[in-house]
């Protein structure tokens, strides 16, 4: 154990007993609800200059022995919304199954909801399956485990079956038993998947943190330029005028959401990239917003500048222009992505829930210039955005833990131990060596036909396995391999230039740019986003009710705030909102959610320094 470690835990273990201290009468864990807004969310991948965690420079354990006696393992896991459950007969999964001996029975649960009610009756029932995935703001979740008694500490294990996980998990092990350890006991109990490193950067196919439009209508009414929220509305108006009803007689709408998820996955989503372009990530304890400043690091989610606001009040004003989606108030995830799928949201904050399926069904209709694109919303192009916090996530972006119910805990560490092993995150990345992708002249090559498959097949991902599991790789697609090479070999800037579908060679002939996400590629400050997933509550069960409540009532009130007539109704509403989560705690609670804030930046120093102010 590293001195540096021991101070983690050691300082980690005194803040929880001061906050016991503190609050006096509250006992251990109690139950709240799921935080995981983004956790759906995608971060996206990035460049040939990425490099891999330190510790994944050294060359690793042989990932080529004979597999040991074949074993299935049930699995919870967020595989997409399309994914099914059960065994999956794809070339990827098969390939992990000869080399690792196991088969994998999945329980796809892709909504944060689903993922968080599921937990919940499954740790009530009893019936736990091998290994879970675990949201790594959930300290709610986290509590049900210890309290009941479902989770083993996992260092035996690791030590024994896991040189892979050791060698390229050095840091993510040391964050785990500092800040997610039960009562500051210093043990591993979740292995946290898809980390990444400081010199990660935007996708350059597509770039994190813009807003993404109908491109064909938006060019159909002059391109205006967006540089104010005030500018997007009148852009969506227009928009929503120039193309009402879709060719089968839909109604349009320049923007939607879906509020009827819980645990602040559909209360987060309006302000998805704004807290981005205005220098905050949200953090779902309390929730409230932070940085990584030296000063003015840390904002409530209801404080006057907070870009949920900002946010709300965009949503509330296109309620009032006619705008938004009425369904949106009372609608799930699904229904937005089927929405968007048919191309009737004209503006979105994300592709992956319908414009990316949108655009690989007109390229196979042959409609080449109709679209969704990244648009000038809610960056200024062109101006230096401070503190602009794209994240990315050392300790990992969820984990995996593994239940009192699993017969052969050691199998579930050797599957990862290949996962965490540069061949097998190859395999999970690109699928065949000699199918799928060639060695030539050293370097690792993605085939033609395969790029032309994902764009042209949006089924492709679930026949070929290549990259459904993803979530098993210890690190993200963008960070560099021992050979140099990022894991995900379609990554790479020249990958992207050579395999433009026909629609980003139209949008990147119209911005006069040489790939779809170079604009945004400039005035960028990475942010250290380790205080998202390790800023914690812990175990005090007062603070863990104020936090459920605090979801509740964010639930119920967001939707009516965006329906307000008048801003003059907003301005009261929110005011009432105020008083009423100051009504149930949320004082208290924020103040608890900074100084464990506090105390996280005082133990761990992100690796690239604190940004200027």
């Amino acid at each position: 154990m590293t001195n540096k470690f021991r101070n983690l835990v050691a300082f980690t273990t005194a803040f929880m007993l001061l906050t016991v201290t503190l609050l006096a009468g509250c006992g251990a864990a109690a139950p709240a609800p799921a935080t995981t807004p983004a956790a759906t969310e995608s971060v996206a991948a990035t460049a040939d200059a990425t490099e891999a965690p330190s510790e994944s420079t050294t060359q690793e354990d042989p990932a080529t022995a004979a597999p040991p006696e074949p074993i299935t393992l049930k699995i919870v896991a967020p595989l997409g919304a399309t994914a099914p459950n059960g065994i999956h007969d794809n070339a990827v999964i098969n390939a992990l199954r000869d080399k690792t001996g196991i088969t994998i029975d999945w329980i796809n649960k892709d909504s944060i909801s689903d993922w968080a009610n599921y937990v919940g009756v499954m740790l009530a029932s009893g019936d736990l399956p091998d290994a879970v995935t675990f949201q790594l703001t959930d300290d709610k979740v986290r509590g049900d485990m210890f309290a009941a008694n479902a989770i083993i500490p996992l260092d035996d294990l690791i030590a024994q079956d896991g040189p892979n996980i050791t060698k390229n998990g050095t840091a993510m092990i040391d964050l785990m038993k500092a800040f997610k350890s039960k009562n500051g006991d210093g043990k591993t109990y979740f292995l946290g998947v898809n980390g990444g490193s400081k010199e990660q950067t935007f996708s350059f196919s597509e770039p994190y943190g813009s807003w993404f439009a109908r491109w064909d209508i938006y060019k159909s009414i002059g391109s205006p330029a967006i540089k104010t929220d005030e500018d997007l509305l009148n852009v969506m108006k227009q928009m929503q005028e120039k193309y009402p009803t879709t060719p089968d007689g839909k109604k349009t709408y320049g923007l939607s959401g879906f509020f009827a998820e819980t645990n602040q996955f559909g209360t987060w989503f309006p302000e998805c990239n704004v807290d981005a372009s205005m220098g905050w990530m949200w953090v779902n304890s309390g929730p409230m917003f932070f940085n990584n400043n030296k000063e003015n690091y840390v904002t409530p989610i209801y404080g006057d500048n907070s870009p949920w606001l900002r946010s709300l009040k965009l949503y509330n004003k296109a309620n009032q222009m006619g705008l938004l989606d009425p369904e949106s108030l009372t609608m799930k995830l699904t229904q937005y992505t089927d929405k968007c799928t048919a191309g009737r949201i004209l503006v979105s904050q994300v592709t992956w829930a319908g414009a990316g399926s949108f655009n690989t069904n007109m390229n196979n209709e042959g409609k080449t210039d109709i679209g969704y694109a990244p648009i000038n919303y809610p960056y200024n192009l062109g101006q230096s955005i401070p503190n602009l916090a794209y994240a990315y996530y050392p300790g990992g972006w969820q984990a995996y833990w593994i239940t009192t119910n699993c017969k052969t805990p050691e199998r579930v560490i050797q599957l990862f131990n290949y996962t965490f092993s540069d061949e097998g995150m190859t395999l999970l990345y690109n699928g065949i060596e000699g199918t799928d992708w060639d060695t030539v002249d050293g370097v690792k090559t993605r085939k033609e036909e395969v790029t032309k498959n994902f764009q042209t097949d949006p089924d492709y991902r679930l026949k070929s396995g290549i990259g459904l599991y993803s979530n098993l790789a210890a690190f993200t697609g963008d960070t560099k391999l021992t050979d140099g090479q990022v894991a995900d070999l379609g990554a790479s800037l020249d990958i992207v230039k050579k395999n433009l579908t026909p629609f980003q060679q139209t949008f990147i002939k119209d911005m006069g740019i040489s790939f779809p996400a170079e604009p945004w590629l400039k005035d960028v400050k990475t942010t250290d986003a380790t205080y998202y997933n390790y800023i914690s509550i812990g175990d005090n069960a007062e603070l863990v009710e104020i936090q459920t409540k605090v979801n509740n009532y964010m639930d119920v009130q967001t939707p009516q705030m965006v329906a307000c007539k008048t801003d003059a109704e907003f301005d009261q509403k929110w005011a009432k909102f105020k008083e009423g989560m100051n009504a149930i705690g949320y004082e208290k609670l924020y103040e608890a959610s900074k100084a464990a804030l506090d105390k996280a930046r005082a133990v761990y120093t992100p690796e690239s320094g604190f940004v200027e102010n």
